[in-house]
């Protein structure tokens, strides 16, 4: 490309572009669900301790969320999960939100 017209034209274009398919995409979506706390696990490794929480979502569902390890689920616990649904594709992910142990 000896011509610097033609690159800086075609540059531009790209950035065009670029900026439009970025102010077109639709935004991640996310929404708030509950569920009941089915089991959980505490993990040690060398950075440290995680809890791994699986959740029978109200839907019907199941997913495996991880929580702080100072977090106090234990089973039968309701949950509060954040649903977030990506850019492309029609999965979901959720993370925790809160617990709130059952008082029995």
């Amino acid at each position: 490309m000896n011509n610097p017209k033609v690159f800086l034209t075609a540059m531009l274009l790209l950035c065009l572009i670029f900026g439009a398919m970025v102010l077109f995409l639709p935004a991640a979506s996310s929404s708030t669900v509950t569920g009941t706390v089915i089991s959980q696990t505490l993990t040690q490794s060398l950075d440290g301790h995680r809890r791994y929480l699986s959740v029978s979502l109200t839907d019907g569902g199941t997913a495996l969320v991880t929580a702080p390890a100072t977090s106090n689920c234990p089973q039968g616990s309701s949950i509060s999960l954040i649903k977030e649904k990506g850019i492309f594709g029609s999965q979901s992910h959720y993370r925790f939100d809160s617990c709130r142990p059952n008082s029995n």
